[in-house]
């Protein structure tokens, strides 16, 4: 969920205090906010085998506002990256700050 909260971000449609409330809740609940930064690859992999995924089109949810899930498809692949390294155990975590 973080991924794809960073994913919505860096496309320019989920704020950086949104994200940092996902981190914050789901780290409340004792749910991982981190992936190991070596585990890319791995990840990359099984996002194509997901049952959204359509041919080499990547498809997410995202949100576009708190309580607003949206569709984001053939995100760049660049983006992508962003957000694993933003979410990487290797990334500083901003500290949350929930709204």
């Amino acid at each position: 969920m973080v991924f794809a909260a960073e994913l919505a971000r860096l496309a320019g449609r989920l704020g950086d205090g949104e994200v940092a409330r996902h981190r914050s809740i789901l780290a409340s609940v004792g749910l991982p906010v981190s992936y190991r930064a070596d585990r890319w690859g791995e990840l990359s992999t099984a996002m194509r085998r997901d049952k959204k995924a359509r041919g080499d089109l990547l498809r997410f949810v995202v949100l576009d506002g708190i309580g607003r899930p949206a569709r984001l498809e053939g995100p760049d692949p660049s983006l992508l990256t962003a957000a694993y390294a933003a979410v990487s155990s290797d990334a500083p975590n901003p500290p949350a700050t929930p709204r």
